[in-house]
């Protein structure tokens, strides 16, 4: 199931979007749930039950809390939800950067242009749905969604597998690590480090840095291909 949250203040406009991302995910034979808020407030108050939302359709002129302030609360949960602004004033670019929105939609809404938005936004979820990784953790056998896991670092023959939440250490080589995790969605930056796509805010000549301003080295020799990857993932779907 498709998760996609509208929210507007208009009731009209916030009507019309849900019509539209209906007749989309008919279109693509997809059983959405859309959950239409007046405010960013009433989100926000039910967020931690929405916390595996897909798309959030988000208004930005709001009263009492923007869609740009809204973004950046929701952006501070690490969540993987992509938003797509609604606006009617096209001033707002860098700060949809910073929030790393996919796009503007301009009222009044053109339906074509929204189901250009929700197909890119689909495709770039289709990209963080994927297996689990097994390991051992002191004796038990432990199972992590793969868009959990930050970064992997190798310290002598173990590894430590960080999560936004904790750590973990494991007895495993890098190499059979990366074996068995997604190649679309991991990168190895140095010869003792993998990195999630997801994670990485920006890249520097020799480092990567996370969101949380974690830096992770890359190595001369990978850093032509974390470019690579990193600008392909971010960019996918937007032809």
């Amino acid at each position: 199931m498709l998760k996609i949250a509208v929210i507007e203040d208009n009731e009209v406009q916030s009507r019309l979007l849900k019509d539209y991302a209906n007749e989309w995910a008919n279109k693509n034979t997809l059983l959405p749930e859309i959950k239409l808020f007046s405010s960013g407030e009433q989100f926000w108050f039910e967020f931690e039950e929405l916390s595996d939302i897909d798309i959030i359709l988000l208004d930005i002129q709001m009263s009492r809390i923007s869609g740009i302030e809204l973004a950046k609360k929701i952006r501070k949960t690490k969540s993987n939800a992509v938003i797509i602004f609604i606006t009617g004033i096209p001033d707002y670019m860098q700060e949809g950067y910073d929030v790393e929105a996919l796009h503007y939609l301009l009222k009044p809404v053109k339906k074509e242009k929204l189901f250009d938005c929700l197909d890119r936004a689909l495709k770039k979820q289709d990209k963080v749905k994927e297996e689990n990784f097994v390991f051992s953790c002191e004796g038990r056998l432990t199972t992590l969604k793969q868009s959990e896991i930050v970064f992997i670092e190798s310290i002598s023959h173990n590894l430590k597998i960080k999560t936004l939440k904790t750590e973990y250490i494991t007895r495993m080589n890098l190499s059979e690590a990366e074996e068995k995790l997604n190649s679309k969605l991991f990168v190895k930056t140095h010869r003792a480090f993998i990195a999630n796509l997801m994670h990485i805010r920006q890249l520097q000549k020799d480092k990567a840095v996370l969101a949380d301003n974690t830096l992770i080295p890359i190595s001369r020799r990978e850093y032509k291909n974390v470019n690579t990857l990193f600008i392909s993932f971010f960019t996918q779907g937007e032809n």
